[in-house]
């Protein structure tokens, strides 16, 4: 399932809905910085994304099965509902990070960063 493109409102906020191939496609193109974008319920699964900064992004119902978060920055990220599986987190930053009824099975935490 691909996520909304379209404007929509949170929090009395104007927030864009971005699509995991904008995302994929800006990665690819040697972007890292993704903080704050909205990205619920994107489909995410089997790709490299080291070093992403994620920082309060909304990753809710994500699909981030066998990703590759080496070194990612997730402080403060929505992660809620996320299905995490078998992903690589070692070294990620997942201090305030919301895992409310996330999905980590088999996911490999070598050295994450908690607060």
């Amino acid at each position: 399932m691909k996520a909304q493109t379209t404007p929509k409102t949170l929090n009395e906020k104007t927030a864009r809905i971005y699509t995991d191939d904008l995302l994929h496609q800006q990665y690819q193109a040697g972007e890292r910085n993704f903080a704050n974008w909205n990205l619920m319920d994107a489909d995410l699964r089997n790709l490299d994304l080291r070093d992403i900064n994620l920082r309060g992004a909304n990753l809710s119902g994500a699909l981030l099965i066998c990703a590759n978060l080496q070194n990612a920055n997730l402080e403060n990220a929505d992660l809620s509902r996320a299905h995490i599986c078998d992903a690589n987190l070692t070294f990620a930053n997942l201090s305030g990070a919301n895992l409310d009824h996330t999905n980590l099975d088999g996911a490999v935490f070598d050295n994450p960063w908690w607060e």
